[in-house]
């Protein structure tokens, strides 16, 4: 793999010699996957919440896994979860703005000890399991093992140079420090301005889609199976839409009966809970009313799992 600006930027003068841009990749990957054999949690706010979900899990109390983007975390009533859960279990937040199905594999694979997790739930709109461009905004490179980046990778690209991209990404040290290191020498090292990036996948992304699955889609796959392979119940709960939200509703229902469709060939369960009249504060966000009803909702399904007490 060679990364030079001819494998990436139109530019030679900002360019970082070949050998050395291989040089710093090979020498931070290194260190990089050294610390993902070592259990290094990465940086950012996903990370943070599983820090504290792993430390907090208990094998003598239910615990409650719940998986979703900043939505799905601002749509959660969480004292009302903690009041009925008291002492006698805890629910941990796993939610988090850009964290989407890759994310949430990722995380739930560092997590899902059968003997500490009692139920796995994923909070969803249908657009988050069709996000093709979430690969650039992972908050989960650091937890890839080799084997999981190559299948990131797979999934996620179609050449060459896009792979080679990710893998920078991958580099805890490049990745998260590049707006201190300054965008000259993030792209000479051989990658793309975010935005540029986000382009260049979604334009990708339109003549596979047809051919075969998204790659959204393949990792709630795999979150599926993973959580049936460990007997570990997962419940999916779609979030309402707004009666009155703007926009193609008609391509909002089309997504929904497309995701349910999948869901379905799954075997899973999906709760679709509903908010009250005054239950939304725009299309996308819920009042504290509307956050109530769809966390009654859901309590009332652990219940009759007997996750929650009557």
């Amino acid at each position: 793999m060679r990364l030079s600006s001819s494998t990436f930027n139109s530019d030679p003068t900002r360019a970082l010699p070949g050998w050395l841009a291989l040089a710093v990749v090979l020498l931070t990957l290194g260190a990089a996957e050294a610390s993902v054999r070592a259990g290094y949690t990465p940086p950012g706010e996903l990370a943070g919440k599983i820090g504290e979900a792993r430390a907090t899990l208990s094998p003598t109390t239910p615990d409650v896994l719940v998986f979703g983007t900043c939505i799905g975390a601002q749509t959660l009533d969480h004292g009302l979860f903690e009041r009925t859960l008291g002492s006698t279990g805890s629910v941990h937040r796993l939610t988090a703005p850009g964290a989407f199905p890759m994310d949430w594999y990722l995380t739930l694979r560092q997590l899902l000890d059968p003997a500490l997790v009692d139920m796995v739930i994923v909070v969803f709109t249908p657009g988050d399991l069709y996000q093709p461009t979430a690969t650039w905004q992972s908050q989960t490179y650091d937890m890839m093992d080799s084997y999981s980046m190559q299948e990131v990778a797979y999934w996620a690209c179609m050449d060459a140079a896009c792979k080679a991209e990710l893998y920078l990404r991958k580099s805890s040290l490049l990745y998260r420090n590049r707006a201190y290191l300054g965008n000259h020498v993030w792209t000479a090292l051989g990658a793309r301005r975010d935005a540029s990036a986000l382009a260049a996948t979604t334009q990708a992304y339109a003549p596979r889609n047809a051919a075969r699955e998204d790659a959204p889609w393949h990792f709630v796959k795999r979150m599926v199976a993973l959580a049936k392979e460990r007997e570990t119940p997962i419940l999916f709960v779609e979030l309402p839409r707004n009666p009155t939200m703007s926009g193609d509703v008609a391509a909002a229902t089309l997504q929904s009966a497309q995701v349910h469709a999948r869901l379905a060939k799954l075997n899973v369960e999906v709760l679709r809970p509903r908010a009250p009249e005054g239950g939304y504060l725009d299309d996308v966000h819920f009042s504290p009313s509307g956050q109530r009803a769809i966390t009654e909702a859901i309590l009332s399904e652990l219940r009759e799992r007997g996750v929650v007490p009557k």
